[in-house]
């Protein structure tokens, strides 16, 4: 990176500074002496391309992005490519850390291109961008382009003249593409105001998507490349650790990650994610909100097993984080880069002869067999870096398995096996400090940091330490100070002395998150107090009147297409459903019904887009789920009559799964009571008091498939239908693997003629 050691820009060659010298974005600093004439995102940039009548290029990324870098090595250092840019454009540089808000929306705008254009929606960084100058709109979208044809793509150059040629002979044409994809990007970022039944059980039933998509022999989801993905594990962890199956899926994918290289073995804290399905070769940068979030998880996950190994990658996180992400006055930095001098993982990765002479140096010749097959390095190498193809294979560090199956495998008792680990991982992290180091953002967060303060407490009240809460306690006072404003809001970031970029919901949502977890963690009622200012700061900056929920962004942004209202969580947890979970501890914490109002109006204006990608929604999914168990009908298109308790304890309904006759059939098997009887799986019904009915189902399935027609039911009244005395459903079950244990969960409601009760679920396995 082209910085000095304040972070200042420093002149290459002859090179003069452009406009981004004055910045305080170690991004933007990054490219203040390429010869593109870059300036910051503002009305100047604007004005400038609308007298010069020529389109906008808005380059968008981040300062510890691998492709971002190598896009500025190949096409914004060419003096050729640059004196293209500067001729026909006017160019932009963007943080996508300090602006998530046009981030957001040209990257939305770069899926809906991709879609029309590919025929799948893509995305990433560095992100790049080609604006109507009079409107902003995106008329084409991309992410990194090579500076000569090659991956199936034009050269950038090619782009850029062809842009520049259509502009002038074929403007109308697009014009009218920009109109299109920005009616595109704002219908998606509006989200519909209309009301959508909620179900009580949407929480389980999300959970249980989550579930089809989990690796049973990697951990994670999907294939590679694989995230950590923590919302998801913190949705599952709350409301399906009472399942075996999804608390079997959570411990492997948190013992997976902590045993491979995704994982930083020596040094403490997570990189981004895994280039492989296996959590092997990491893309090696480290980005705060990971970290924080894992923390918070591996803490939690510490607290429900008492498993030491946990506890052990939660401070191995918070040391990482207190030495190497850490300000003077206690404030967390953003991230660090994910390579070094142009090579990726310059600093992680590891040759046999690099590791036998740091140990025999620090006089552990005889811990070296042990340390090489520790970290797999007897194994053969597990990384060759594919823009170096001359460099020698390598090793990124990872364990074979748990610490205490390896020592085992060792034969070695676990004091031991500790002891000789501990002292060669210090050995080879000493070493590896006198390595080049990746480069860091020293940017504050306010966000963030809020994640990092909650990691900090979360950890400090489950682990007992009270070193990790003074953390919390320090970083959230600097941040307060550093960022807060004297009318009671927020700055999004600060940078040495230099505070700027009024903040975003997110801000405001996970700061608020983050001192809500200290007050748990200190019962400080101070805390408490914080987090309420802020919550009510944001309610008048970001509060949508007319149909409930936040808005991202405030009122009346001139450089934005469209005020989004997005509840999705990303990587970073999204500000609406992070509210949501916000509003409802404060309910809990004050006793003040007013929270709940709020929450439930929330709720119901964002209740469309919830339904409508609830694994998305993960966080506003496990607030739906805390309100439907303190109070389901706050829940949308809930009625406080169907479901009532009973005045006396009812018989309850006998639910068994016996053999049928072979093949994979069974029958799935339910004893009524007199008297009562079961809402059928659709159970209908034309009156108001059918809408809360809740109908025979099967929740959800692990391990193999479960096939199931369920009758209709018999009428009953109102044309709800119903089932009574014996009803016994056949089933089809087919296994993943002969030796699967499938496991299924039915739900149900029993009625009878007077109230509706509870809703039901039990939990059935078909072993081998």
């Amino acid at each position: 990176m082209k910085q000095d050691e304040s972070g200042h820009g420093v002149a290459v060659g002859d090179r003069s500074p452009n406009r981004l010298v004055d910045e305080t974005s170690p991004y933007l600093l990054q490219h203040a002496y390429n010869p593109v004439d870059w300036r910051p995102w503002g009305d100047e940039a604007f004005a400038e391309a609308r007298r010069r009548d020529v389109p906008i290029l808005v380059s968008i990324g981040y300062s510890t992005c691998y492709w971002c870098h190598v896009m500025e090595r190949e096409s914004f250092e060419d003096d050729a490519i640059a004196a293209i840019m500067n001729r026909d454009f006017v160019c932009i540089k963007v943080d996508r850390e300090q602006r998530p808000d046009v981030d957001e929306i040209h990257m939305t705008a770069c899926q809906i291109f991709t879609q029309l254009t590919e025929g799948r929606a893509s995305g990433g960084w560095p992100l790049n961008a080609f604006l109507n100058p009079l409107t902003l709109e995106p008329f084409l979208i991309g992410t990194y382009f090579p500076p000569q044809p090659s991956y199936g793509r034009p050269s950038f150059a090619q782009i850029l003249e062809n842009i520049s040629n259509a502009w002038s002979t074929r403007r109308e044409e697009i014009v009218a593409q920009g109109n299109r994809i920005a009616t595109l990007v704002k219908e998606r970022l509006s989200a519909d105001s209309s009301e959508t039944r909620l179900e009580p059980s949407l929480g389980r039933s999300t959970a249980s998507g989550l579930l089809q998509y989990h690796d049973s022999v990697n951990g994670g989801f999907g294939g590679a490349p694989k995230f950590p993905q923590p919302v998801f594990l913190e949705l599952m962890m709350e409301i399906g650790w009472d399942q075996p199956a999804m608390r079997a899926a959570i411990l492997k994918t948190l013992d997976r990650m902590a045993v491979g290289g995704v994982h930083d073995q020596i040094a403490g804290g997570f990189h981004r994610y895994s280039v492989d399905a296996e959590w092997t070769v990491p893309h090696f940068e480290k980005m705060l909100y990971d970290n924080g979030q894992l923390a918070s998880i591996y803490a939690e996950a510490h607290a429900r097993t008492g498993d030491p190994y946990y506890a052990e990658v939660v401070r191995g996180i918070l040391t990482y984080v207190l030495r190497e992400m850490t300000d003077s006055d206690g404030a967390f930095w953003s991230a660090q880069d994910a390579e070094v001098n142009a090579r990726e993982g310059g600093t992680q990765i590891w040759l046999p002869a690099e590791m036998e002479t740091v140990l025999t140096e620090a006089s552990l010749e005889a811990d070296l067999d042990f340390a090489m097959s520790l970290y797999g390095l007897d194994a053969g190498a597990n990384f060759r870096d594919p823009h170096h193809p001359d460099a020698p294979p390598s090793n990124v560090l990872r364990l074979r398995d748990r610490p205490e199956v390896v020592a085992a495998t060792m034969g070695l008792e676990p004091a031991e096996f500790a002891l000789r680990r501990g002292r060669v991982d210090a050995a080879l992290l000493a070493a590896r400090e006198l390595r080049p180091q990746p480069g860091l953002d020293d940017k504050i967060l306010a966000g963030w940091n809020g994640l990092m303060i909650k990691g900090f407490a979360d950890a400090g009240r489950v682990l007992q330490e009270s070193k990790y809460i003074d953390a919390a306690n320090r970083a959230a006072d600097a941040v307060l100070k550093k960022l807060g404003r004297e009318d009671g809001g927020l700055y999004r970031t600060a940078r040495g002395d230099v505070v700027q970029i009024d903040a975003f919901l997110e801000d405001y949502a996970l700061l608020t998150e983050g001192l809500l977890a200290l007050h748990l963690a200190t019962n400080d009622p101070i805390r408490l107090e914080q987090a309420a200012a802020l919550m009510e700061a944001a309610r008048v900056r970001f509060w949508n009147d007319e149909r409930g929920g936040w808005f991202d962004t405030q009122a009346g942004q001139s450089d934005l297409i469209v005020r989004a209202v997005n509840m999705n969580d990303g990587a970073v947890p999204s500000g609406a459903g992070t509210m949501l979970l916000n509003m409802y501890e404060l309910a809990q914490r004050t006793g003040k019904p007013s929270y709940l109002d709020g929450m439930q109006w929330a709720v119901a204006g964002m209740s469309t887009g919830i339904a409508q990608n609830p694994s998305g929604a993960a966080r506003s999914v496990m607030a739906v789920d805390r309100l439907a168990k303190s109070d389901p009908f706050r829940l949308p298109g809930m009625r406080p009559i169907p479901v009532k308790e009973p005045a006396a304890e009812p018989t309850k309904v006998v639910a068994s799964v016996d053999k049928g006759d072979g093949a994979g059939r069974y029958v799935l098997r339910f004893e009524i009571p007199d008297g009562q009887h079961l809402n059928a799986h659709e159970p209908g019904g034309d009156t108001p008091e059918a809408v809360g009915l809740i109908g025979l189902s099967l929740v959800e399935v692990s391990g193999g498939e479960v096939q199931i027609q369920w009758p209709e039911g018999t009428p009953w009244r109102d044309g709800i239908r119903v089932h009574s005395g014996m009803l016994e459903v056949p089933l089809v079950v087919s296994r993943e693997t002969p030796e699967s244990t499938v496991v299924f969960m039915v739900g149900w409601q029993a009625c009878d003629e007077r109230v509706c009760y509870r809703p039901e679920e039990v939990e059935f396995a078909i072993r081998p």
